[in-house]
């Protein structure tokens, strides 16, 4: 299903980025705002894209064929249907975005295994007894009334009778995806969907000897979550337009974070550019 489109000028945030924010705002920026930093002379450098992140697009593509099968016909499709589907997803973006290896998982076909075992133990995982609905599904709405700014996202799943909104985490530590899920409850709300209860679902990503963990569910707390993404969507909002409207743009505007194990050439796109002076104070890895 495309995603809808959405008004002529309007600026989008993705419930996804939030949580990046309060680590780096000027990373965040660099590869959020690529091309406002473009119009204002600031270049950043290419980087590509981590194999975590292909493996947990992988895992999501396979895990999210499950759950709409098994809402359409009430029982899960075969394994190796979702294993297809994960591997096709990874293909595809790791031709698109290119990717950068770890000890973890040091190459495609390491990969791959990676998504499968993700796939299995989540599917052992599932109650189905459950049915998920908004299952990858877009969803967007303005951050105030009359804003050109909206709120975007696409919902791992919302959890039916539960009046729950879970997000499937993938990688080798456990992130903190809080805000990210409050972005998620508070874009229930332009679907009329309350959340009883809002998770994460962390699968880790292990070698290919390792035995694959059961999945991990944390609770976490709706209103809280919902929150701390509104007061990170405004200060989103403010950093940005005081950017675009000062008489000249001063990197400055945005909080640095040259303490972040993200701080690096291999991270941040940001790194030993004139958008990030700290960053020239810290050597290349």
């Amino acid at each position: 299903m495309a995603d809808p489109e959405l008004p002529f000028g309007a600026k989008t945030i993705r419930a996804s980025s939030l949580p990046t924010w309060p680590d780096c705002e000027r990373r965040w920026v660099a590869v959020h705002r690529r091309a406002l930093l473009a119009g204002a002379g600031f270049t950043t450098n290419t980087r590509v894209t981590h194999i975590g992140a292909h493996v947990g697009s992988s895992a999501h593509a396979g895990v999210g064929h499950g759950w709409l099968e098994l809402g359409k016909t009430g029982s899960l499709p075969p394994m190796d249907y979702a294993k297809d589907v994960a591997v096709e997803t990874l293909r595809e973006r790791v031709k698109a975005e290119g990717v950068m290896f770890d000890d973890t998982t040091p190459d495609l076909n390491n990969a791959e295994l990676a998504a499968h075992k993700i796939i299995v133990a989540y599917r052992e995982h599932m109650d189905l007894g459950t049915r998920a609905i908004l299952v990858e599904q877009f969803m967007a709405g303005r951050v105030t009334p009359g804003s050109d700014w909206y709120l975007t996202g696409h919902c791992d799943a919302y959890m039916d009778p539960e009046e729950r909104f879970d997000d499937l985490k993938t990688g080798v530590r456990q992130p903190s995806p809080i805000i990210q899920v409050g972005g998620y409850n508070w874009l229930g709300q332009t679907r009329a969907l309350r959340a009883k209860r809002s998770t994460m679902t962390f699968c880790r990503r292990v070698r290919r000897t390792a035995d694959q963990p059961p999945p991990l569910v944390r609770d976490i707390p709706p209103a809280l979550a919902v929150r701390l993404a509104k007061q990170t969507v405004a200060e989103i909002v403010t950093k940005v337009e005081t950017f675009e409207n000062a008489t000249s743009p001063d990197p400055l505007v945005f909080r640095a974070n040259p303490s972040s194990t993200l701080c690096t050439n291999k991270y941040c796109p940001a790194f030993h550019t004139r958008w990030c002076p700290e960053s020239m104070l810290k050597p290349e890895e």
